[in-house]
This record gives C-alpha cells, sequence and structure tokens, in this order.
C-alpha cells in the first residue's frame, strides 16, 4: 500500500482511528488473551434479558467465556492504576492514557456522564448492540454470530466506508462479556476466531487488545460511563503520532455520540 499524500496524512488517520474506536476488536494470532480458569471472582451476572432463556454454554465454547473472563481481569487491574494521565478535557469528557508495557502501545481511557440509568445503558450495549449504527456513524452492520450465553457473545461488525483509496473497509469479529460488580456493569471485549466468521478478501480485519465499557449507577439517577481501549490500528510507523492524536478525538467523539443518543433510551425497547 504506498503512503497517503502529506496533505492528507491528519485526515486519513483521524479517519482510520475513529474506525478502530468505534468498531469491535478482533483477533489477529498474535495477541490471544490469557484464558483464567473458572468464573472471575466477585460476578453476580443476573440479567436476563425477556424472552432470552438462561443458556449454559456447552464444552466446545467454553474457551470463549474463558477469554471473556480474562479481558474482564485484565481491564479491571488495568483501570486501578493510579498512573493514567489526563490529555483532553472537552464539554464534560475527560481523556486519559496509560503505556502499556505488555502490549507496547497506548491504553485510552474516556469518562463523561450518561443521561439515562445505567441499566438503560448497558441493555442497549448488550442486548440491542446491533442498535448501534443508528447512533455510530462509522458502523454500517452489526451481526450478532451467537450468544454463547447470557454473559458471552461473539460479534461481527462492518465499518462504513471511510471515503479514501487508502482505507479499505473493515470488518471486526470479537468475543464480549459482561460482569456486574458492586452495582456497575463492565461489557469488555476482545479479538477472538470464530469458524462461522472467517475473514474474506472484501474486508481487512482489524485487531484489539482486552478494551471495556465500564457502566456505573449514580446517586441522582444519570450513568457514569467510561471506555477503556487498546487499539493496534498497524499504520505506518511515521503516522502513529499522528494516530494517537486521533486517538483522543475519536475517543471524545464517541462519547459526545452516546451521550447524545442515550436520552432517547428510555423511550425504546
Amino acid at each position: 500500500m504506498v503512503p497517503p499524500p502529506v496533505g492528507s496524512m491528519a485526515l486519513t488517520s483521524l479517519r482510520f482511528a475513529s474506525l478502530f474506536l468505534l468498531h469491535d476488536p478482533v483477533f489477529d494470532g498474535a495477541s490471544a488473551p490469557s484464558p483464567f480458569p473458572g468464573p472471575a471472582d466477585g460476578l453476580a451476572n443476573s440479567t436476563v434479558h425477556p424472552g432470552n432463556p438462561d443458556k449454559t454454554p456447552s464444552p466446545s465454547e467454553d474457551p470463549y467465556v474463558e477469554q471473556g473472563e480474562s479481558a474482564f481481569r485484565e481491564v479491571k487491574q488495568l483501570l486501578e492504576k493510579d498512573d493514567w494521565e489526563t490529555v483532553e478535557e472537552e464539554d464534560g469528557i475527560v481523556v486519559k492514557k496509560h503505556y502499556n508495557d505488555k502490549y507496547k502501545r497506548y491504553d485510552y481511557l474516556s469518562e463523561t456522564v450518561l443521561n439515562a440509568s445505567a441499566e438503560v445503558i448497558f441493555n442497549e450495549l448488550w442486548w440491542h448492540y446491533e442498535r448501534s449504527p443508528t447512533w455510530n456513524a462509522e458502523t454500517t452492520g452489526v451481526e450478532i454470530i451467537k450468544r454463547i450465553s447470557n454473559d458471552t457473545m461473539i460479534a461481527r461488525v462492518i465499518s462504513a466506508d471511510q471515503g479514501s483509496p487508502y482505507i479499505t473497509r473493515r470488518d471486526f469479529l470479537s468475543v464480549y462479556s459482561w460482569h456486574h460488580v458492586d452495582d456497575t456493569f463492565y461489557i469488555c471485549y476482545v479479538s477472538t476466531e470464530f469458524p462461522g466468521a472467517p475473514s474474506n478478501e472484501e474486508y481487512t480485519r482489524g485487531s484489539h487488545n482486552p478494551s471495556c465499557f465500564v457502566i456505573s449507577p449514580r446517586a441522582d439517577g444519570f450513568t457514569a460511563f467510561r471506555s477503556v481501549l487498546n487499539a493496534d490500528a498497524k499504520v505506518y510507523a511515521f503516522l502513529e503520532p499522528i494516530f494517537r492524536v486521533a486517538m483522543i478525538r475519536a475517543m471524545i467523539n464517541y462519547a459526545a455520540a452516546l451521550r447524545e443518543y442515550a436520552p432517547k433510551l428510555e423511550g425504546l425497547s
């Protein structure tokens, strides 16, 4: 692939960063999570969507459950670190970064407040994830490949056309899991592979390391929302500094879009 002209680097990198932020993680064969045996400590996954009976994973599906639990443990430990650096504050949205020695790249964390209850936000991002293209302009399609259980699923997301000859369309395949700890919902996601959703020549498949949405209730009925993201965009080395700046803007845009959408959720089922 030929590098883009210098004059279009910033725009191309920003679109590329938005693509990776607003879509799901996938497994690239080099960053699979290390599974933890057994259930994660302190979990109480009890939310069952009406019409979705409780489902127990089969033995062949246990590795996906373990990937989800591993991602949760890793992100939860990451959130407990005290060396996050604030890099941007804008209109009630804060973005922080932290260098991850394991992946040799930055974790990004956005924080904001949503005008909806934690249960409503969780319900939308978990049980109605396929609706995300209605408010996420960078996504043209979401397919729930398989709900392994009420707290683990595999989903594929198709990105929007980025409007550049240097960026091919992408799809993203991920294992998602949710965890409920001390009134806070964690929706974690990490790269995976699944026989029913192989990559194809039409799309370039992107990748993420363990990432998470953190949804916490507030006393006023609103929701404290945090998004943790670690993305490997696989851009040219000389574009990495531009990409890191663009990632900050993309984190702000994502939080702002969800914040605008949140008040509309009370009327949706």
